[in-house]
């Protein structure tokens, strides 16, 4: 089979909505997605996203060039955890308990998909379970790159 990938784009754009987005995925191309981001901000709030997988905020700071053109951007990642995070997102209009808290269970749900299929993040899923430690971020990228590389038909990435 052919690898897969989906990338949304245009979530700067009055309507865009990345959650109706993935189901329209799921029904026309009878798959399962694996959602590695997720969207911070709607519509002209719309700054970044959330890397599910190293848990990071990442924003792109354009230096003068304006949010639509990334010439360049400067990219800020902010890791979901401490204190420093709490300030520099809440800087930008953002609650850390609130991206925190959706983040999570985006992540425990990637992480069921991928334990469906690899043997490795099943065996830390059930050891441990969907929290955050329970599989690292270089596991969880390493089985996703293998299913999207087999090219298997009921995944995306």
């Amino acid at each position: 089979g052919v690898p897969r990938i989906v990338f949304i784009n245009k979530l700067d754009r009055e309507g865009a909505d990345p959650h109706i987005t993935i189901q329209a995925i799921t029904q026309r191309l009878a798959c399962v997605p694996m959602v590695l981001q997720i969207a911070l901000g709607k519509y002209a709030n719309f700054q970044g996203v959330v890397d599910l997988v190293r848990m990071e905020a990442v924003f792109f700071d354009a230096i003068g060039k304006g949010f639509a053109t990334r010439q360049g951007a400067e990219v800020v990642r902010i890791p979901l955890d401490g204190e420093l995070s709490v300030a520099l997102l809440e800087a930008r209009g953002f609650s850390l308990n609130d991206i925190v808290a959706e983040a999570v269970l985006a992540r425990e749900s990637l992480i069921e998909i991928v334990a469906d299929f690899d043997d490795g993040v099943m065996e830390m899923f059930l050891e441990r379970g969907s929290g955050l430690e329970a599989v690292s971020a270089e596991q969880l990228l390493s089985a996703v790159r293998k299913e999207t590389l087999k090219g298997d038909s009921k995944r995306v990435a």
